[in-house]
């Protein structure tokens, strides 16, 4: 009788096995397009990043699909930790290129994705990191105002997953995220500041050897 009983469980926890197996194979490729789409971005290549982006979204239908057959795939830490990277990907790709179009910035819903309420929380805070790559490139070549509008954006962000006092059996690990979205968004502040009083001074020196 437990021999019997055995079998059967042993069957279903079988066939988990070659599931979880195959949506492995399409995690890695989900985070292979996510990681390319935020490079794309980077480089301001937003065509290349949104025909990655239509290859992506079908990946994350497959799992999808797969998960209303067998819901452990979804409710996994891998299935997390990669929609986290997919939704980090995609509301940077519409952030950086509202803000270069001058157009509002919108972004869309976790449902829009098709991930969860909490990847989306915790992808939106990895998002900081990116935004302050683009300060350093903007304050490099001396575009403070740029520099500025996209600091507001860290500033959003801080101001919105600050205000959530979920534990981590809600949202994993966001206590140490928001502490993240907020060293941020204080070193963007910091880099900004002085990088601006480098350009003023270097500025103030160059004219004084003109006159000279």
């Amino acid at each position: 009788m437990i021999k019997e009983t055995f079998v059967r469980v042993k069957e279903v926890l079988d066939r988990y096995y070659e599931t979880r197996e195959e949506v492995i194979k399409l995690v890695r490729e989900l985070l292979g397009y996510s990681r390319e789409i935020v490079q794309y971005v980077h480089q301001k290549q937003f065509d290349h990043a949104i025909a990655l982006l239509d290859k992506a979204c079908r990946v994350v239908k497959q799992v999808n699909n797969i998960g209303r057959i067998e819901p452990r795939v979804r409710y996994s830490g891998l299935w997390l930790d990669t929609s986290k990277e997919y939704a980090e990907a995609v509301i940077f790709l519409n952030i950086l290129k509202a803000i270069l179009g001058n157009t509002e910035v919108q972004v869309p819903f976790p449902e829009d994705l098709g991930i969860s309420e909490e990847a989306w929380i915790l992808g939106l805070c990895e998002v900081a990191g990116e935004l302050k790559r683009e300060i350093l490139l903007a304050a490099r070549e001396n575009n403070f105002a740029l520099a500025r509008r996209i600091l507001l954006i860290i500033d959003e962000i801080y101001s919105c997953v600050s205000s959530l006092s979920y534990p981590s059996a809600i949202i994993p690990g966001i206590k140490s995220k928001v502490d993240y979205v907020r060293a941020i968004l204080v070193s963007s502040e910091e880099l900004i500041f002085r990088l601006e009083k480098e350009h003023e001074l270097l500025e103030k020196m160059d004219k004084m050897l003109k006159k000279e």
